[in-house]
C-alpha cells in the first residue's frame, strides 16, 4: 500500500518540471476548496526527447518501483496517460490530491495491499486503501481508468461525491486551468497570493539577499512547460495588485538572471541556464508580468544530472 501511494505521488518526476487540455473527466472530481491546480500530460510528453530521456531514467535501478509493478501489475511509466494535482493551499495544513487518468488492476493493487497488512475502508462500494497507523494518506481506485491518492480526507470526499460534478469554490480556477494546460505537457495554475507568505519574507540567491515584499505583490499565477522536439519551453506569468508591482517583479526576474549570468564562468551548469537566459522574453502590461525561455534538451539533460551531484548543488549556493 505505501508503494501505490509513493508510486502514484511520486509520477510528477516523470515530468520533471513541474503542464491538449486538462481530462475534463479528472477536473470534475477536484475538491471544491482547491486554490492551486497542476497537472502533467503523461502519455504526451513520453512523445518528446527529453520526455524519452526521463523515461529511461526511470528504467534505471530502482529496484523498489519494479517491486511494486511486479506485485501489483501497475507501472505508473506505461499506465498513467495524464495526472492533476490539487490542493487547497493552506501552507500550515496542506493538503493534496493527486487525479490519474490510465488502467489500473483494482483487484490486484487491493490483494498487494492486503498482503502488506494495509487498512481497507469502503465507502459507497469503492476500497480505500489507507497507509499506515502514522500515515494519512489514501488511494482509491474510482474506475479502471481513474484513480486518486493523496490526502485521506480528501480521497474520502472524492469517492463520496464521484458521480456528481464539482462546483470550484473558485470557478476562475477551472476556466484558468482549461487555457493554461493547453499551452504544454505540464501546467500550473495557482489563485494563492503572495500575501500569504511570512511578511518578512527573505530571498536568497548566490550569497545576495533581498526582501521578499514584492513576491506578496502577486495575487495569482500560472506556468507552463512544453516538451518540444529541440528542448523545453518554460512560460510563467503573474497578475500583481497594480502596475508598479509588476514592473518591481519583473525586475527581479532579472535580478536572478543576472546573478545567474555572473556565475556562468564557474559553474557549468550556470553556464547553460546563462545561455537561455540571454534570449528570455520578460515583459509587462498592465499589472501583469510575463516571462518565457527556451532551454535545449541537450542542455535541459546536462542539467539534470549536474543537479544530482551533491558537490555541485553545494556549490551553486
Amino acid at each position: 500500500m505505501h508503494r501505490a501511494w509513493l508510486a502514484l505521488a511520486a509520477i510528477p518526476l516523470f515530468s520533471c518540471a513541474a503542464f491538449a487540455g486538462v481530462d475534463q473527466g479528472l477536473l470534475n472530481l477536484v475538491p471544491p476548496a482547491s486554490k492551486v491546480l497542476s497537472g502533467v500530460q503523461v502519455d504526451k510528453s513520453k512523445d518528446s526527447p527529453f520526455g524519452q530521456y526521463l523515461l529511461n531514467r526511470m528504467h534505471d535501478g530502482d529496484s523498489g518501483l519494479e517491486n511494486f509493478v511486479q506485485s501489483t501489475g501497475f507501472d505508473p511509466r506505461r499506465d498513467v496517460q495524464e495526472l492533476l494535482f490539487a490542493t487547497t493551499g493552506d501552507p500550515s495544513q496542506p493538503r493534496m490530491a493527486v487525479l490519474a487518468r490510465g488502467y489500473f488492476d483494482a483487484a490486484k493493487i487491493k490483494a498487494t495491499a492486503l498482503s502488506h497488512r494495509s487498512q481497507i475502508e469502503t465507502i459507497q462500494g469503492i476500497d480505500i486503501l489507507l497507509g499506515g497507523e502514522k500515515s494519512h494518506g489514501a488511494v482509491a481506485v474510482l474506475e479502471p481508468t481513474i484513480a486518486v491518492a493523496g490526502d485521506r480526507a480528501l480521497v474520502e470526499s472524492i469517492v463520496r461525491n464521484r458521480k456528481q460534478q464539482s462546483v470550484l469554490d473558485s470557478p476562475d480556477l477551472a476556466e484558468k486551468a482549461q487555457t493554461v494546460s493547453s499551452a504544454g505537457e505540464a501546467w500550473f495554475v495557482s489563485l494563492i497570493p503572495g500575501s500569504a507568505l511570512p511578511g518578512n519574507a527573505k530571498i536568497r540567491a548566490h550569497g545576495q539577499q533581498f526582501n521578499g515584499a514584492v513576491i506578496q505583490s502577486i495575487l495569482q499565477s500560472d506556468g507552463s512547460v512544453h516538451f518540444g522536439d529541440k528542448g523545453i519551453d518554460l512560460s510563467f506569468e503573474a497578475l500583481t495588485r497594480s502596475e508598479k508591482d509588476a514592473q518591481s517583479l519583473a525586475d527581479v526576474v532579472r535580478f536572478f538572471a543576472s546573478m545567474v549570468q555572473m556565475q556562468r564562468e564557474n559553474h557549468p551548469e550556470a553556464d547553460l541556464m546563462a545561455k537561455s537566459l540571454d534570449t528570455m522574453q520578460l515583459a509587462t502590461k498592465g499589472n501583469t508580468m510575463h516571462v518565457s525561455l527556451a532551454l535545449p534538451e541537450a542542455a535541459a539533460e546536462q542539467m539534470l544530472r549536474g543537479s544530482q551531484q551533491p558537490h555541485n548543488r553545494a556549490a551553486l549556493k
